[in-house]
C-alpha cells in the first residue's frame, strides 16, 4: 500500500507468499542496501551473502517498530530493486548484483569507441538532470554491456543481434545526457534507446529538456524537433546559425523514417510530453529574393474570395479558408517567412477546392505542412488549437486526414 492509500501490485515480485503491507519494510531494506559501508567499498557489487549480512542488523522504523530481515526474506529486497531498476544481476556469475549508482564514477581506461563514425544525439535538461536515469538505462540494458565497460555515469552497449555500438554518458555538470551510435542497423538501436529514455522520463513530465542532433564534423547541432517539423512540413534544407545548409533527411539519419513519422504524429497530436520543449524555427528559408507579405496576403484573399458560394458539398469550405487567411496574417507568433509560406498553402488549398477529388493529392501535403507548422509552435497554445481546429475542418471537406 503506498502513500495515497492505494495498493501496489508488482506481478514479478513473487518472492514473497504473503502481502507486504508496512512499506518501510521494503524502503528501509533497499537504502540500508544502497548507504551501505561493504557496497560503496566494492564499488556496488554484492553477493547474495552479501545482502543478507547488511540486512542482518536490526532496524528501528519511524513507527517506533523493529524491522527484521531473514535470510529466506532478503531475496525480496533483491527482486523487489530488480524491478525497480535499481540493480541487476550478472548472469554469468550466480547471486552476484549491480548497483550501478555506486559503481565507480571514472571511465574505464580500457573504453574503445568510434566517436567520429558515430551519430550523436543530446538531451539538454534546463533544471537538473535526474541521476536514477543512467542508472535506469543501465538495468534495463544490462545484458547488451560490452565487454563490462559500464560505470557509474555511462555504459558502452553491444546489440546481441545485429552488433551496433552505442555509448551512453551523462554529464551533470552540463546537465546532459549523450547518445553515441554506429555500426550497422544504428538507427534502429538508437530508436530503441531513445524510447527507453523517453519512457523513464515520461514519470516527470514537469522537467523541461531540449533534444539535439549533432551536425557532420562537429559544427554544431540543430534541434531535433525542428527538423522533425520540418521534414513533416515538407522542407528539405535546414539552415543552421553558422549559414550552412544541411540535409534535413540526412540530419534525422540517427532515426529511420518510420520511427520518425511516428514520432511527428506523436507530437503533432498533442499527446507529446510536455516536458520535451518548445524548439522554434528560426531559420526559415526565405520565399523567392524579396518578400512582400502585403501582396501575398492580398492575392490569397482574393483567390478565396473568388471561389463559388457555398453549396453542397462545399458547405464551410470558403469560410474556413476566409478564418485561416485571418489567422495567420494575425499570428504574431509567426515571423514573415513562415506567413508567407503558409499562406502560399492557404491559396493551394482554394485551387483545389475546386475538384475535391482532384485535389486530395494537395490537401494531404498542405495539411501535413500545417501540422508541422503546429509543431513548431507548440507553446502558442491559442494559435495552435484554433489551426489544428481548421486543419480538421479541411480535411473533413476533401475526406482526408
Amino acid at each position: 500500500m503506498d502513500n495515497l492509500g492505494e495498493i501496489s501490485n508488482f506481478p514479478k515480485l513473487t518472492t514473497l507468499n504473503e502481502f507486504v503491507l508496512n512499506p518501510r519494510w521494503i524502503t528501509y531494506g533497499i537504502y540500508t542496501l544502497l548507504f551501505s559501508e561493504i557496497a560503496k567499498k566494492q564499488f556496488g557489487e554484492l553477493s547474495y551473502s552479501d545482502v543478507v549480512n547488511i540486512l542482518s542488523i536490526k532496524t528501528i522504523g519511524n513507527d517506533g517498530h523493529e524491522l527484521t530481515y531473514p535470510a529466506e526474506r532478503c531475496r525480496f529486497i533483491i527482486d523487489a530493486m530488480i524491478e525497480f531498476n535499481l540493480c541487476y544481476r550478472i548472469s554469468d556469475r550466480e547471486n552476484i548484483f549491480i548497483f550501478p549508482d555506486l559503481l565507480s564514477s571514472d571511465r574505464p581506461e580500457k573504453l574503445s569507441f568510434d566517436y567520429d563514425s558515430a551519430m550523436r544525439f543530446d538531451l539538454d535538461f534546463e533544471s537538473f538532470l535526474p541521476r536514477h536515469v543512467i542508472c535506469n538505462l543501465i538495468v534495463k540494458r544490462h545484458t547488451q554491456i560490452f565487454l563490462n565497460m559500464v560505470w557509474q555515469n555511462g555504459t558502452q552497449l553491444r546489440h546481441n543481434n545485429f552488433n551496433p555500438d552505442a555509448l551512453i554518458e551523462a554529464d551533470y555538470h552540463a546537465r546532459r545526457l549523450s547518445l553515441w551510435v554506429n555500426g550497422q542497423h544504428a538507427n534502429r538501436y538508437f530508436s530503441s534507446l531513445y524510447d527507453d529514455v523517453t519512457q523513464i522520463l515520461a514519470s516527470m513530465r514537469d522537467l523541461p529538456y531540449k533534444e539535439w542532433v549533432h551536425l557532420p564534423g562537429n559544427a554544431g547541432r540543430a534541434p531535433f524537433r525542428t527538423l522533425l517539423a520540418h521534414e513533416g512540413r515538407g522542407r528539405n534544407e535546414y539552415i543552421h546559425e553558422n549559414g550552412i545548409s544541411y540535409d534535413v533527411s540526412k540530419l534525422l539519419r540517427i532515426m529511420p523514417p518510420d520511427k520518425r513519422q511516428e514520432q511527428f504524429n506523436f507530437y503533432i497530436s498533442g499527446n507529446y510530453m510536455s516536458n520535451s520543449g518548445n524548439q522554434t524555427i528560426t531559420n526559415s528559408p526565405i520565399i523567392g529574393s524579396t518578400l512582400n507579405l502585403g501582396e501575398i496576403s492580398g492575392q490569397v484573399q482574393n483567390a478565396v474570395n473568388q471561389m463559388p458560394a457555398a453549396t453542397g458539398e462545399q458547405i464551410g469550405i470558403k469560410e474556413t479558408l476566409q478564418n485561416l487567411h485571418r489567422l495567420l496574417t494575425n499570428a504574431g507568433e509567426l515571423s514573415d517567412e513562415d506567413k508567407a509560406e503558409a499562406l502560399k498553402k492557404v491559396q493551394e488549398i482554394a485551387e483545389a477546392a475546386q475538384d475535391p477529388v482532384a485535389g486530395k493529392g494537395i490537401a494531404k501535403t498542405v495539411l501535413r505542412f500545417f501540422k508541422g507548422l503546429a509543431a513548431d509552435f507548440e507553446n502558442a497554445k491559442a494559435l495552435v488549437g484554433e489551426l489544428m481546429g481548421l486543419v480538421k475542418q479541411i480535411g473533413t471537406f476533401f475526406k482526408v486526414e
